[in-house]
């Protein structure tokens, strides 16, 4: 028996406060029962468990669980529990049963991708009897190459009830580009070499098909370039250099610019004088109203005063002469109400005085009037003068230089037009000579195919073998046409010369199953790397009352089947409709869901 290779001993869901579990065993483990009893549930379940990325369907009965575990023996003897997350991630790997676990139990995570560093696939890979370095597999005829995981090769291990009916190649997943890559995993699996060497000529490829893409694009640019240049051409206005032309008007704007900027200058000058002599004019003007106002309040402290002067022999009449102001009785010594009252005479004295000081301040003032009225009319002359240089500038700006700058300006553009389509049509005419000159310094070497019958001779006698090995067990299950030999062209088995995709649906099942266990018993009795175990949904289960007599199954098909596979050591789980015989059933493990809670079990989830 080969040491490659694992099994499934034990499916557990696992929730805070319940379990469902389902005990496999190797050799051959049938899952019977009606549908809608969780048989493709549970084959979703063991493909997610085994690094598959989509998470087994929401139902009803998987409320209250959120791990599932799984627990594998390698046919070496080890014993491993896989545990994850039923909404999927990364795995926890416990060295022992699931029986052994407990809160404390060490453990390792794999990463649910192949990148990973620990990944459940690198793992999966070493049971399979891999190596521990990277496989490659060539993704394309251009050799480029994928690394192996262990999802390269599941669509060799496990078969769902619509995939094993169809009329695909069983090697094939049905993901067209991925024909190459797993027809390079069956050789794999055969020969045990990858498409490790192919790695250098894969990177020649590569590089080619970039020199490739770089001279297409470098093509493309080019055609359009002498697109674009032919355009230019018709358009074009001057076919010679503008430079002088360019530089002459450019000397002539600088000449004209210079002119403008030192009239404006002088103009902002100009306007400066003109605001400082408003500004003078302005408080001139206001002090003469002030000049007014204090001329206004003399003559009239003037007159206050002669009234007083002329009114004075009045008093000297009066017997008793009182003060204008408190009515009291005026003597010659002074009053002590408040020194209010004053001798007559020491009055009029006063008064005259002061008549004398103000009519001269009065002479001052005017004085100082006429001085001011005399500046204003400066201020005003010269701030007239100003205004008409500053009209005259800015109507020698307006009139003369800045039409001439303008005129100037639209030649100058003008004429830069031309000349950038002169040097745009120079340059267009340069880039397709230096990209035209890189084109031809890219070389490819001519590129080396393997011819197809070259591809086939390469596996040609380990495919015979394989064929002999699935001829021998359609012979054992009774099957008539079991004459098989391959077809290169569409990389599938013929049955007595006949594609197996022309056959029924019922045929169809039954040559794609003994293919994936012919490969498995080939593998194992060359001692080559495989998982060691195979998984079929419904291979008998394909005949409805609509279908064509030509796909239901002969009744000693399924029997031979069944016992065929009763005797085979490596485990085979088959989820199937048709029951096997009872002397069958008692050397398996048969597991019957019986959608009924009072008899056997209920289906894949109970609580």
């Amino acid at each position: 028996m080969n040491s490659h290779g694992f099994f499934i001993k034990k499916l557990d869901f696992v929730g805070p406060e319940k379990r469902s579990s389902i005990q496999l065993k190797k050799g051959l483990n049938v899952i019977y029962g009606p549908t809608s009893t969780g048989k493709s549930y549970m084959f979703d379940s063991i493909n997610f468990m085994l690094g598959g990325r989509d998470t087994p369907e929401e139902i009803d009965e998987i409320k209250g669980f959120d791990k599932i575990q799984m627990e594998i023996q390698s046919h070496q003897g080890g014993i491993y529990t896989l545990e994850r997350n039923i909404k999927g991630g990364s795995f926890k790997k416990y060295d022992s049963k699931i029986s052994e676990l407990n809160q404390n139990s060490p453990f390792e995570t794999l990463g649910s991708t192949n990148n990973a560093k620990k990944s459940i696939s690198k793992f999966l890979l070493s049971l399979s009897g891999f190596e521990d370095r990277d496989y490659y597999v060539k993704k394309n005829n251009d050799n480029e190459l994928n690394k192996v995981s262990f999802r390269t090769m599941i669509h060799l291990i496990m078969a769902d009830e619509v995939r094993i009916i169809s009329k695909n190649s069983p090697i094939q997943s049905g993901v067209t580009q991925s024909k190459t890559k797993e027809q390079s995993m069956l050789k794999l699996l055969m020969t045990n070499k990858d498409d490790s060497t192919l790695q250098l000529e894969s990177k020649q490829n590569a590089d080619n098909t970039y020199d490739r893409v770089k001279i297409d694009l470098i093509g493309n640019i080019i055609d359009e370039s002498k697109a674009e240049l032919k355009v230019l051409e018709m358009q074009k206005k001057e076919n010679r250099d503008l430079s002088d032309d360019i530089e002459e008007l450019s000397s002539l704007k600088e000449s004209v610019v210079v002119d403008l900027n030192e009239l404006v200058q002088k103009r902002n000058e100009i306007w400066n004088e003109i605001q400082s002599y408003s500004t003078k004019e302005h408080s001139l003007k206001t002090l003469l109203k002030r000049f007014d106002l204090l001329k206004s309040q003399y003559n009239s402290d003037l007159e206050r005063l002669l009234f007083l002067s002329e009114g004075s022999h009045y008093f000297n009449q009066l017997s008793v002469e009182r003060c204008p102001v408190c009515h009291q009785e005026l003597t010659n010594e002074v009053d002590s109400h408040d020194q209010h009252i004053v001798q007559v005479v020491d009055k009029t004295e006063g008064v005259k005085a002061e008549i004398v000081k103000i009519k001269k301040h009065i002479r001052d003032l005017e004085k100082t009037i006429i001085d001011a009225n005399l500046e204003l009319k400066e201020v005003e002359d010269k701030k007239l003068v100003t205004i008409e240089n500053h009209r005259k500038i800015i109507e020698h700006i307006d009139k003369e230089l800045q039409p001439s700058l303008d005129i100037i300006m639209q030649q100058l553009e003008e004429i830069l037009i031309k000349q950038t389509e002169y040097n745009n049509i120079n340059f267009i005419k340069e880039n397709i000579k230096r990209l035209e000159e890189r084109k031809t310094a890219i070389k490819i070497p001519e590129k080396t195919r393997v011819s197809e019958d070259n591809k086939e001779h390469q596996v040609d006698s380990f495919i015979n073998d394989l064929c002999l090995e699935i001829e021998n067990i359609l012979s054992n299950w009774n099957v008539q046409e079991h004459k098989v030999t391959f077809d290169y062209k569409n990389y599938d088995i013929l049955i007595e010369g006949k594609k197996r995709s022309l056959f029924g649906k019922g045929y169809r099942a039954i040559s794609f199953s003994a293919f994936i266990i012919g490969l498995l018993k080939y593998c194992s009795e060359n001692k080559l790397p495989h998982a060691g175990f195979v998984v079929l949904d419904s291979p008998l289960t394909t005949y409805k009352k609509e279908d064509h007599p030509e796909d239901k199954l002969p009744e000693d098909v399924q029997n031979n089947f069944y016992n065929s596979l009763s005797e085979f050591e490596y485990q085979t789980i088959v989820f199937e409709n048709k029951k096997p015989q009872d002397e069958v059933i008692k050397k398996i493990n048969y597991i019957e869901f019986t959608k009924n809670t009072k008899i056997g079990r209920f289906g894949f989830i109970v609580s």
